[in-house]
């Protein structure tokens, strides 16, 4: 039996044979890429379906990319944001990229929502990151989202 588990089949308190493991008091997007540039080579988000992987390098190049994008094309602090993709290493790229500049562009959430196959929301993912970064407002060739009126305000 593994050290450790005897107290727990007796009814006794259990223990970990391994360290405590400490929670720092920072931020998630801050703690995750505090050792970017040591482990810039090192996995940081996997796809477990397919393999294919992000390195911490890359992630936090991508996340800065964004939330660059996302300041330059006029998001506000306050603003909300959701996000609905696939579980796809580049989810955390959004997901770090917005935390790390808290804003939002509900139009490209809908367009991302708006496809129907999973491929075209990947592409669409991708697509939403490039063309943030290049201080679009909107999605290009998009009518818009179908919750809101012509003039672009939520009924």
């Amino acid at each position: 039996m593994p050290p450790g588990l005897e107290p727990w089949r007796s009814g006794g308190i259990h223990t970990r044979p391994l360290p405590v493991v400490v929670i720092p008091e920072l931020p998630l997007t801050a703690f995750t890429v505090q050792r970017a540039a040591e482990l810039a080579d090192k996995p940081a988000l996997v796809d477990g379906t397919s393999g294919r992987a992000l390195t911490y390098g890359q992630l936090d190049h991508a996340l800065r990319r964004l939330a660059g994008g996302l300041v330059a094309a006029g998001m506000a602090k306050g603003e909300v944001l959701g996000i609905m993709a696939p579980n796809i290493p580049e989810y955390g790229v959004v997901f770090h990229g917005v935390a790390m500049a808290p804003l939002a562009r509900n139009e490209f959430i809908c367009w991302v929502d708006d496809a129907k196959q999973p491929i075209t929301r990947e592409r669409r993912i991708r697509r939403t990151q490039e063309e943030l970064e290049e201080g679009h407002r909107r999605p290009c060739c998009w009518p818009g989202c179908k919750h809101r009126e012509r003039n672009g305000r939520a009924p």
